[in-house]
Order: C-alpha cells, then structure tokens, then sequence
C-alpha cells in the first residue's frame, strides 16, 4: 500500500512515519510539504492508494486538493488530518469526499494505521457501490430543480440514472404492478416535497400504505420543513435531504445509502425467513430422526425379544436330545451294540453342532445389537493360550495334527476379556486343527512391543486363495469347506473377528495356496496390574456329597419331557431326592406346605413365571434364604441379570449336562 501524505510540520510527519514503522511495515510512506508537491505527485500514474492530507498548508487548504482528487476520480481513499475540537472542517471534508478523518490529539500518531485501512475499506466500498447502475424515479415538478440534478448526478454520479416525472398520477403509472412492456420497477424513488396538486407525502403514504411497496424512498424538503422530514421518516422514507445549499453534493450519497440500507434489510428478511425455515427443517428432521431411532431401537428390541424366543424354543428340545443321548449313552443295552452306540453318538455329535449353531448365531446378533457385555482386564496370553492347547488336545488327537506353542513366549499382557479372547483363540486353534491336513502341524507364537500384543496361530493346511480370503469373514460363507465333511456354520470367524474389535484390537490372516494359513489377532498391551490367569474349567462329574441323600430338591417344571429328563440325571447321580411341581402355584404351595433344600424354578411357566415366583418366596421370611436356582433355555445377558435380580442364586442354561447340573445342586446343598 502506498501512502502519499501531506503535511509541513517535520515533527509530526516523523511522527506518523515511526508508528507505520511498526504497526505496517509493509506500508509505502511519502511525505511533501506543500500543495504544488502533492498535485505534481498526482499529476501522473501510478497514483497512491490513500492520500493523507493535512488540511492547513502554507501554499493553501487541503479542502482543496481534496476537491481536486474526486472532481479528477483518482481511484483513492482520502484521510484528512484537522485539530482537536474543529468539527467544521471534518463535517466540510466528509462532505468534500473525504473518507475519514483523524483529529491531531496527543497520540494520534498510534490510530493513523487503523484510520487508513479503514478509509481504504470505505473507498473500495464506494466504488464497488457505484459500480452498479441505480434507476432512480425522480418525482419533482421543478424544471430548474430537475436540469440541475441531472446536470450533477451527470457529472458526479453517472451510475444513477434519474427517470423524472412531473406528477403524482405519473409517478403510480410507472410503479404499478401491470407496467408497460419492457418497463421494471426503479431501484429508488426519490420525491420532491412539494409538488402540483398533491405533496410529496401523499405520493409515500399510498406507496407504502396502499400498495405495500419496499423500494427505498427518499424524500426532498425545503429549508425549515425538518418536522415534514420526520413526518415521512414515521410514513417509511428511508431517508430524507434538505434543500439547502450544496445539497446536490450529498444526494448520490444519500439515494445510495438509501437503496443499499433497504438491500441490507431485504438480505436480513431472506436471512430470517431462511433462518426460520432451517429451525423449521431442524425441528422436523430432528423429529424424523427420533422417530427413526426410535423405529430402530423397537427393531432392536423386537429382534432381541425374537432372539430370546427362538434361543428358548430351541434350547429346550436340544436339552431332551442332548440329555438323553447322554443317559442313552451310559445305558447298558446300548454300549452292548456298537452300532447302536454309534447311532446315539451321532445324535450326540449333531445336538452338539445344533447347539453351537444356535450360540453363534446369538453371540452374532448380541454384537450387532450392541447388547454384548465384555470386562476388560489385564489378560496373561501366555497362561490363556495355553489353557486353550489344553481344550483343543482331544480334537488334535482326532486329526493326528501336532500343535504347539512358543516356550519362550512371552509373559505380556494384554488388555481383553479373558472368556471372549478364549473363545477367539478355541475358535482359531479349532479351525486350525479341522482344515488341516493329516500329520500337520499347528504353532502358537506369541509376541509383543511397546503397545500391542500379537498371538498368531499358524497352520500347515490347505490354505486360502485370493477369492477365498475375500469371502471369509462373510456369514455363513465357508468358501468352500462345505463340500469338506468338517462340520462348521460359518460364523465362527466372523464372531472372532467382532470380539476382537470390540476388545479393541484387529484380526488379520494371510494365506497361502497349499502352503497354510496365519492368523493373528493384536491386541493392547496392559502395563498395569497382574493379569487374570483364572484356571481352565474343565468340566468333571463331582462325587456325590456324604449326606446329599438327606437332601431334597423341588424342581417346578411344567414340561414333561424336562421333568422326565431330569427324574433320570437324579436316578442316574443318586443322593438328594426329587420332588416336581407343574406349575409356579403349586410350587409356592409345596415349598410353604414341605420346604425343601433347594428349588430349581423353570422361568417360562404357565400361570406365573420363575420370576416371579422367587421374589414371592425371598419375601416370606420362612423361605427368605431358601437357594433357588433359575433354569431357564433363555440364554441373552439380559435373562441373566434378570435371574440375578429376582434373587435367584444361580442359573442353569438348556441344554445342560449331568456334571454342569449337579455341579451345581451340590454347591447349594452344601
């Protein structure tokens, strides 16, 4: 930017020469002392961007060379420098064309930099307003008022292009809404005051009352007729000029603060209405949302309430399968046959597959409703994995596969849930071991930095092509193991993948063609407390306790086939006896007319579920403490809360075992 300024006094030029130092560096500053010096600096281009004028000089006044620089339309901003209290020289230079001004006070010297960017902002302003033509109807019967505003505005506001009417009755043919063709409507409606016949306020009154008009009107008023000025003001002139001398120098100025105040105001409308219909959208939109989430949530529950029903009504005929396959199996006339055996271990094997089916499939459905509920926890992967070697030994003994883990392993741990990365890593080794081939080989290796812990499970199978790996995390996609006779769903990996990413980490695998796979799961490494190293559950038959003939258990179940199956697990264990109640009534009867040791309560019973019956035994302060444990073929995470906070001691899940039950009835008992 370069500044061309003004002033014979060197104390002052310094002055201003030093805080432009500072506050602009980048600020071009020349400085001449008279009148003749600056008119030959602008006698040619490049001209400055803002000149700065002291307005008392020794060769003649800064109004002046001011009225010089906008009489010659020189394409800069003009900021004129008067003393403190002179208010008569800063109204004559605002009118001349000045764009600011600056009063020499004490520290004038420090605002001269904001002044000027200012000053330079309003010119850009002006000449970017002016740059547009404005069709002004000029209401004025005045034929030397008329030929002396055309004469200016002609010379010094060529951008306002005046129509002039000499009536009222003229002035409404051309603002009416039926215009003659090729006609539109004036930007500014500019009225002299007094006119032939009516006056000018008439002429405002109809436009804004009568017809509703909101062009920018300014209104012409003789000397002493200040109070018709604020007459129209109340009418809705946007703003009004007295005819007093000079006034002609200040009429563009005003029809363009006019037009532009009333654009300003027409923008504000469009923005509030806009305004208004956005809040308007925002409110149904929001609506639209929380009824979709609401939808989505009632999908949810719907589909988890299907999820419980269809894990209850599947549980329950496999518990029977299950069950009696497995008292089949121990029964003389059946392992006297091996063939029969076969036949009841077949039954066996496919309960089992039916079994693991149905618990991935809700595991799946637990992920993607967001109702899975993991404890995270410092983790030892090396004890883990090891338990895991130990679950998996008797399949590897099947499939003559060899595994083994690092002995050097790492101690790491890792921050997961120690029962899901068990899952995960039985899941991997299972798979492993299945698909792989004769005489193979499975390795753990585990690893760790700074952040992440590694377990891969390396196999020496078939392996995987490219189109393969793209469709195994797909479920029920088992790209092509089907056609293998390894029985599967094709979840499992999905399921494996899900809790491994909701424990934070990833699952990886790459694979090789008739080479193996590799799988590895990461997961973040824990620095902090001991990890959990819980001992393998593995599941054994306990003895029958020293006095559990003495006891007797009260089992309220409605369904026969269960009722049946259990009266053969307790003839098979022997020790405490059974009672049965069919139904939740008889039940609260039994236990209130012969209390027992301990109550196995089915949950789905057809008069009052178990549920209900135990908080109605907790309180009755004879029966308060009795143990009572839910059976139940729900098996969400939600059933289990629920049986928790009814009061039952424990939960038996259909279809269960001989061991899992009275593992169990005998840790009541006790």
């Amino acid at each position: 930017m370069r500044i061309l300024y003004v002033e014979d006094n060197p104390q002052d030029a310094d002055l201003v020469r030093h805080a432009l130092r500072r506050d602009a560096p980048q600020v071009q500053l020349e400085v001449v002392t008279t009148l003749a010096a600056a008119r030959s600096q602008l006698a040619l281009p490049p001209h400055p961007d803002v000149a700065l004028l002291d307005l008392n000089l020794p060769d003649g006044h800064g109004l002046d060379l001011l009225a010089e620089i906008r009489a010659r339309e020189l394409p800069m901003a003009v900021v004129t420098l008067t003393g403190q209290g002179d208010e008569t020289l800063v109204m004559a230079a605002l009118r001349g064309g000045a764009d600011d001004y600056l009063a020499k006070s004490e520290h004038f010297a420090d605002r001269v930099a904001a002044t000027v960017r200012s000053a330079l902002g309003s010119r850009r302003d002006d000449l970017a307003r002016q740059a547009r033509n404005l069709d002004v109807l000029y209401v004025e019967h005045n034929a030397l008022d008329i030929d002396l505003t055309l004469r200016h505005c002609a010379a010094h506001a060529p951008h306002l292009k005046l129509t002039c009417v000499g009536s009222v009755a003229v002035a409404l043919e051309k603002l009416a809404p039926q215009a003659p063709p090729g006609a539109h409507a004036p930007d500014v409606l500019l009225i002299d005051f007094r006119l032939a016949g009516d006056s000018g306020l008439d002429l405002l009154k109809t436009v804004r009352q009568e017809r509703g008009l909101d062009l920018p009107v300014v209104l012409v008023t003789g000397q002493g007729n200040e109070d018709v000025a604020a007459l129209a003001m109340r009418l809705g002139a946007t703003d009004y000029v007295v005819k007093r001398e000079g006034y002609l120098l200040a009429l563009p100025a005003v029809v363009e603060n006019a037009y532009h105040r009333v654009q300003a105001q027409r923008e504000q409308s469009a923005l509030r209405a806009l305004n208004i219909s956005l809040e308007r959208k925002v409110v149904e939109r929001t609506a639209e949302l929380a009824a979709a989430k609401e939808t989505a949530e009632a999908a949810n529950r719907g589909k988890t309430e299907f999820l419980a029903r269809m894990s209850h009504d599947l549980r329950t005929p496999l518990n029977a399968v299950l069950g009696f396959s497995y008292l089949l199996s121990l029964d003389p006339a059946v392992t006297a046959s091996s063939a029969t055996a076969q036949k009841v271990r077949q039954v066996q094997v496919a309960g089992q597959h039916l079994l693991e089916m149905i618990d991935e499939l809700l595991d799946l459905a637990r992920i993607e409703t967001g109702g899975l509920r993991l404890t995270l926890e410092p983790v030892d992967v090396r004890a883990l994995a090891k338990d895991c070697l130990t679950l998996t030994e008797p399949l590897a003994a099947a499939h003559a596969v060899h595994v083994a883990c690092d002995r050097d392993a790492t101690d790491a741990r890792a921050t997961a849930d120690r029962l899901r990365l068990r899952q995960v890593l039985v899941n991997l080794l299972s798979n492993a071991i299945k698909y792989n081939r004769d005489g193979g080989r499975v390795d753990v290796a585990l690893g760790a930095d700074d952040d992440r812990v590694t377990i891969e499970v390396r196999d020496t199978g078939v392996g995987l092509s490219e189109a393969q790996l793209g469709g195994l995390f797909q479920p029920f996609n088992r790209v092509g193991a089907e056609r293998s006779g390894v029985e599967g769903t094709g979840l499992g990996l999905v399921i494996a993948r899900q809790l491994v990413e909701s424990m934070g980490g990833r699952l990886e695998v790459c694979s090789t063609l008739g080479l193996g796979s590799t799988f590895t799961v990461h997961l973040r490494r824990d620095r902090g407390a001991a990890a959990s190293t819980a001992p393998l559950e593995t599941p054994v038959v306990p003895p029958t306790a020293a006095d559990a003939s003495a006891k007797r258990v009260l089992y309220i179940e409605d369904n026969p086939v269960n009722v049946l199956l259990m009266r053969e697990m307790f003839t098979l264990r022997g020790g405490p006896s059974l009672d049965v109640a069919a139904s939740g009534r008889a039940g609260l009867e039994a236990v209130r007319s012969r209390p027992p040791d301990l109550v196995l309560v089915d949950l789905d019973l057809p008069d009052i579920g178990g549920l209900e019956v135990v908080p109605r035994l907790r309180a009755d302060p004879l029966t308060a403490t009795l143990p009572c444990v839910a059976v139940t073929a729900l098996a969400l995470d939600e059933d289990e809360r629920q049986v928790r906070a009814a009061g039952c001691f424990g939960l038996l899940s259909k279809p269960f075992g001989v061991a899992e039950l009275f593992a169990e009835v005998d840790r009541h008992l006790r």
